[in-house]
Protein backbone atom coordinates (compact mmCIF):
# COMPACT_ATOMS: atom_id res chain seq x y z
CA UNK A 1 0.00 0.00 0.00
CA UNK A 2 2.75 2.32 0.71
CA UNK A 3 4.63 1.92 -2.24
CA UNK A 4 1.70 2.41 -4.67
CA UNK A 5 0.96 5.66 -2.59
CA UNK A 6 4.80 6.36 -3.61
CA UNK A 7 4.44 5.72 -7.14
CA UNK A 8 1.43 7.60 -7.34
CA UNK A 9 2.85 10.90 -5.63
CA UNK A 10 6.04 10.40 -7.49
CA UNK A 11 4.00 10.09 -11.09
CA UNK A 12 1.70 13.48 -10.21
CA UNK A 13 5.00 15.03 -9.24
CA UNK A 14 7.15 14.22 -12.12
CA UNK A 15 3.97 15.37 -14.03
CA UNK A 16 3.58 18.57 -12.43
CA UNK A 17 7.10 19.61 -13.21
CA UNK A 18 7.22 18.95 -16.80
CA UNK A 19 4.32 20.40 -17.20
CA UNK A 20 5.61 23.75 -15.07
CA UNK A 21 8.71 23.54 -17.85
CA UNK A 22 6.78 23.12 -21.08
CA UNK A 23 4.45 25.73 -20.08
CA UNK A 24 5.56 27.69 -17.79
CA UNK A 25 9.28 28.61 -18.79
CA UNK A 26 9.61 31.17 -22.32
CA UNK A 27 12.01 30.02 -25.22
CA UNK A 28 15.73 30.71 -24.24
CA UNK A 29 16.21 33.77 -26.78
CA UNK A 30 13.12 35.57 -25.45
CA UNK A 31 13.93 35.41 -21.89
CA UNK A 32 17.48 36.74 -22.62
CA UNK A 33 15.22 39.92 -25.18
CA UNK A 34 13.95 41.04 -21.97
CA UNK A 35 16.93 40.93 -20.35
CA UNK A 36 19.23 42.24 -22.84
CA UNK A 37 20.64 45.84 -22.87
CA UNK A 38 21.66 45.53 -26.69
CA UNK A 39 19.69 42.97 -28.48
CA UNK A 40 18.15 39.78 -28.15
CA UNK A 41 20.61 36.43 -27.89
CA UNK A 42 22.98 39.04 -25.42
CA UNK A 43 24.46 37.56 -22.45
CA UNK A 44 25.50 39.87 -19.52
CA UNK A 45 29.18 38.36 -19.48
CA UNK A 46 29.90 38.56 -22.80
CA UNK A 47 32.27 41.16 -23.77
CA UNK A 48 31.38 43.80 -26.56
CA UNK A 49 33.67 45.08 -28.81
CA UNK A 50 32.36 48.72 -30.00
CA UNK A 51 33.08 49.12 -33.83
CA UNK A 52 32.58 51.28 -37.17
CA UNK A 53 31.35 49.64 -40.03
CA UNK A 54 33.51 50.36 -42.56
CA UNK A 55 32.32 48.74 -45.67
CA UNK A 56 29.29 46.58 -46.76
CA UNK A 57 30.06 43.83 -49.38
CA UNK A 58 27.15 42.32 -51.44
CA UNK A 59 27.08 39.04 -53.12
CA UNK A 60 24.65 37.69 -55.77
CA UNK A 61 23.64 34.18 -55.07
CA UNK A 62 21.62 32.13 -57.59
CA UNK A 63 19.33 29.86 -55.33
CA UNK A 64 18.07 27.42 -57.54
CA UNK A 65 19.64 24.03 -57.18
CA UNK A 66 20.43 22.13 -53.70
CA UNK A 67 23.18 24.93 -52.43
CA UNK A 68 23.25 28.89 -53.69
CA UNK A 69 25.86 29.30 -56.25
CA UNK A 70 28.05 32.57 -56.07
CA UNK A 71 26.61 34.94 -59.61
CA UNK A 72 29.69 35.25 -61.66
CA UNK A 73 27.74 35.63 -65.19
CA UNK A 74 25.61 38.24 -64.06
CA UNK A 75 22.41 35.95 -64.39
CA UNK A 76 20.17 34.29 -62.10
CA UNK A 77 16.30 32.88 -62.46
CA UNK A 78 13.95 35.69 -61.65
CA UNK A 79 12.32 33.46 -59.25
CA UNK A 80 15.94 32.37 -57.31
CA UNK A 81 17.49 35.47 -56.64
CA UNK A 82 19.53 35.73 -53.11
CA UNK A 83 21.89 38.00 -51.96
CA UNK A 84 24.27 38.27 -49.03
CA UNK A 85 24.99 41.45 -47.19
CA UNK A 86 28.72 41.26 -45.32
CA UNK A 87 29.20 44.11 -42.68
CA UNK A 88 33.20 44.61 -42.54
CA UNK A 89 34.50 46.59 -39.16
CA UNK A 90 37.08 47.96 -37.94
CA UNK A 91 38.53 45.72 -35.64
CA UNK A 92 36.93 42.40 -38.09
CA UNK A 93 35.30 39.66 -36.69
CA UNK A 94 34.75 39.59 -32.98
CA UNK A 95 32.35 37.49 -30.84
CA UNK A 96 29.97 40.39 -30.16
CA UNK A 97 30.33 43.91 -32.18
CA UNK A 98 28.60 47.32 -30.98
CA UNK A 99 27.90 49.42 -33.96
CA UNK A 100 29.18 53.01 -33.27
CA UNK A 101 27.61 55.35 -34.93
CA UNK A 102 24.34 53.25 -34.76
CA UNK A 103 22.83 51.68 -37.98
CA UNK A 104 19.17 53.56 -37.52
CA UNK A 105 17.76 52.54 -40.52
CA UNK A 106 18.75 49.19 -43.22
CA UNK A 107 17.19 49.91 -46.63
CA UNK A 108 16.96 48.04 -50.05
CA UNK A 109 16.88 50.47 -53.43
CA UNK A 110 15.75 49.01 -57.11
CA UNK A 111 18.12 51.27 -59.23
CA UNK A 112 16.09 50.03 -62.54
CA UNK A 113 12.10 50.15 -63.14
CA UNK A 114 11.22 46.57 -60.87
CA UNK A 115 7.35 46.86 -61.62
CA UNK A 116 4.65 49.23 -62.03
CA UNK A 117 4.39 49.92 -57.80
CA UNK A 118 8.35 50.25 -57.54
CA UNK A 119 10.13 52.60 -60.22
CA UNK A 120 13.52 53.00 -60.69
CA UNK A 121 15.29 54.70 -57.08
CA UNK A 122 12.11 53.40 -55.44
CA UNK A 123 12.41 51.32 -51.51
CA UNK A 124 11.71 47.65 -51.92
CA UNK A 125 12.50 46.52 -48.78
CA UNK A 126 9.21 44.85 -48.29
CA UNK A 127 10.34 42.37 -51.67
CA UNK A 128 13.22 40.97 -49.79
CA UNK A 129 12.76 38.49 -46.80
CA UNK A 130 15.67 38.10 -44.43
CA UNK A 131 16.38 34.56 -43.98
CA UNK A 132 19.07 33.82 -41.18
CA UNK A 133 18.98 36.81 -38.92
CA UNK A 134 18.02 36.53 -35.51
CA UNK A 135 17.27 40.28 -35.36
CA UNK A 136 15.44 41.96 -38.77
CA UNK A 137 18.66 43.47 -39.95
CA UNK A 138 17.29 45.26 -43.25
CA UNK A 139 14.46 47.38 -42.81
CA UNK A 140 14.97 48.17 -38.95
CA UNK A 141 17.68 49.72 -36.96
CA UNK A 142 20.94 47.59 -36.15
CA UNK A 143 22.87 47.94 -32.85
CA UNK A 144 25.21 45.15 -32.68
CA UNK A 145 26.81 42.36 -35.02
CA UNK A 146 28.06 39.03 -33.88
CA UNK A 147 31.58 38.05 -35.22
CA UNK A 148 31.31 37.17 -39.28
CA UNK A 149 27.49 37.65 -39.23
CA UNK A 150 26.06 38.57 -42.38
CA UNK A 151 22.50 39.14 -44.11
CA UNK A 152 20.96 36.40 -46.46
CA UNK A 153 18.08 38.01 -48.54
CA UNK A 154 15.95 36.73 -50.46
CA UNK A 155 13.51 38.84 -53.47
CA UNK A 156 10.02 37.10 -52.91
CA UNK A 157 8.30 39.59 -55.66
CA UNK A 158 9.32 38.22 -58.80
CA UNK A 159 10.09 40.89 -61.87
CA UNK A 160 9.39 40.70 -65.13
CA UNK A 161 12.31 38.82 -67.30
CA UNK A 162 15.02 41.82 -67.81
CA UNK A 163 17.87 43.86 -66.06
CA UNK A 164 17.68 44.95 -62.57
CA UNK A 165 19.87 46.58 -59.87
CA UNK A 166 19.73 47.03 -55.82
CA UNK A 167 21.49 49.78 -53.85
CA UNK A 168 22.02 48.36 -49.68
CA UNK A 169 21.41 51.85 -47.79
CA UNK A 170 22.65 52.03 -44.46
CA UNK A 171 21.26 55.19 -42.12
CA UNK A 172 23.91 56.00 -39.40
CA UNK A 173 22.49 57.72 -36.30
CA UNK A 174 24.93 60.40 -37.07
CA UNK A 175 23.08 61.45 -39.94
CA UNK A 176 25.58 59.83 -42.69
CA UNK A 177 24.75 57.02 -44.97
CA UNK A 178 26.75 54.13 -46.31
CA UNK A 179 25.06 52.81 -50.10
CA UNK A 180 26.36 49.81 -51.88
CA UNK A 181 25.38 48.60 -55.24
CA UNK A 182 24.82 44.89 -56.54
CA UNK A 183 26.08 44.38 -60.01
CA UNK A 184 23.74 44.84 -62.81
CA UNK A 185 21.78 41.65 -62.99
CA UNK A 186 20.12 39.59 -65.79
CA UNK A 187 16.55 38.19 -64.47
CA UNK A 188 15.40 35.48 -67.03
Amino acid sequence: MKRKTFSRIHILLCGLLLTTLVTGCPPYDEFWEEESPINEGYLPNESVTANQLLDIVLRSYNNSGDAPVLITDNQCPKACYRLHVIPILETGATPRNSIDPQVTDARIVTLTHFDSEHPAESDVTELFHALNSKHTGIGTPISYIDGGEYYTLLLTTYPAAGHYQFRIVFTFSDGSTMTRDTEPLLFY
